[in-house]
């Protein structure tokens, strides 16, 4: 019998939807946070042990009657990277109510440089908004609060974002049109963020550079669009789907296997045979 638990977790089958909702999460309060993996055979007492400590499944009533009472608010995050279950404990900071999480768990703090949220070589970080100079802002506010100064996006680490730099000068300088397509294609899958976008823009103008510099004229011209993160639908699957799919791969597994043996076998059999009717007709 399915669970409450199994019906109502989703573990997100999209990246970049799991990313959109850190950020969200982020942004609505949830700025400290703890992570890790775990097996599928264990995600279920994971997520019954965070929402009898935590009440993580709370819904949005629950939630403000907590605020209200002065108490912090808690969220889970999953997502699956090929066959491994990545999960994301989010709490709120301490200023906006007390939280058992923070006197239990080891936190990170989302909102430092130092503590960012991190994945596949993407940070999340807060960065002051920039004004397009051809579409200039003409309201005025007294406000000067960080959020209406700053944003919330995710950007390439530099490590990534240095990565990117080596190989587009290495495949330009080697003269594989084909190597050289690839990466654009991998660059431009890139989620696209804010300050992804810009990121991928200058390494574009790199692009350009080292072509011409190379003096390939036969170079693949970079694509005209650059595509953005347009809000984006719970993509995923419940918890009791992903283990039912489980089940029948394994059962699938199980039964590919079983007809192997039984081929192997009968060809023992069969090879037995042959060997017993040689045998008798050199007799005779």
């Amino acid at each position: 019998m399915k669970t409450i638990f199994e019906e109502h977790i989703t573990i997100f089958t999209s990246r970049v939807v799991g990313m959109q909702r850190m950020l969200d999460a982020v942004n609505a309060g949830y700025t400290h946070y703890n992570r890790g993996t775990i097996s599928l055979d264990r995600c279920l007492h994971l997520v019954k042990k965070l929402h009898l400590n935590y009440q993580i499944l709370a819904d949005r009533n629950e939630r403000a009657r907590r605020a209200r009472a002065g108490l912090g608010n808690a969220k889970l995050i999953l997502w699956l990277d090929k066959s491994v279950i990545h999960w994301m404990l989010l709490v709120t900071a301490p200023d906006l109510g007390d939280h058992a999480a923070h006197g239990i768990e080891d936190l990170r703090d989302a909102t430092t440089i130092e503590e960012c949220i991190e994945i596949d070589g993407f940070e999340l970080v807060r960065l002051p908004k920039k004004v397009n100079p051809k579409y200039p802002s003409t309201r005025t506010t007294k406000s000067t609060s960080t959020e209406k100064t700053t944003h919330l996006t995710w950007r390439m680490n530099k490590v990534k974002y240095q990565g990117w730099r080596d190989s587009i000068r290495d495949e330009v300088r080697k003269n594989s049109s084909r190597s050289v397509e690839l990466m654009i294609y991998r660059l431009w899958s890139s989620p696209g963020f804010a300050e992804i976008r810009s990121q991928i823009g200058h390494l574009g103008k790199l692009y350009r550079a080292e072509v011409k510099r190379a003096g390939r004229a036969d170079a693949p011209p970079l694509p005209k669009v650059l595509g953005y993160v347009r809000r984006l639908k719970n993509k995923g699957i419940t918890l009791a789907e992903l283990v039912a799919q489980h089940k029948a791969q394994l059962a699938s597994s199980i039964a590919l296997r079983d007809l192997e043996d039984e081929a192997q076998h009968s060809s023992v059999i069969l090879a037995s045979d042959v060997t017993v009717h040689v045998a008798g007709n050199h007799t005779l």
